[in-house]
């Protein structure tokens, strides 16, 4: 069983790729990597609105908490047996989880728009 969904824009070439970094560093197969636009991921994330469901990625917990963009940085970080420590060193330090929610803001604003899908989801083409 997972410990954890990743749900990722699976209509966004980098996140894509990101979602392979992870499933390669996770050595224990405790995450569950499932496309936003999977009917199982929304099922996960139910509680979340529409635009924000779309606008980045999200982590669901074993225990059904639903953390997006830096947060479920975080906690990927956790979970991976590589990066545990310096997951668990970012939770603890609110500073530190400034730090994470900016470099998501960064690679969000460094994969551009043009390469994600995830407005046609929405009905926006």
């Amino acid at each position: 069983m997972a410990k954890a969904y990743l749900l990722y824009d699976d209509g966004c070439g980098p996140c894509g790729t990101a979602k392979d970094l992870v499933a390669r560093l996770d050595t224990r197969r405790e995450i569950e990597s499932l496309g936003l636009s999977t009917p199982k991921a929304r099922q996960l994330a139910a509680t979340l609105e529409e635009e924000t469901y779309w606008s980045s990625m999200h982590v669901v917990t074993a225990e059904g908490r639903t953390l997006s963009a830096g947060a479920a940085l975080t906690e990927l970080l956790r979970i991976l047996p590589v990066s545990r420590p310096l997951g668990e060193a970012i939770a603890r330090v609110p500073p530190a989880q400034g730090a994470a929610d900016a470099l998501y803001a960064l690679a969000v604003k460094l994969r551009g728009g043009p390469v994600c899908l995830h407005g046609t989801h929405r009905g926006k083409d």
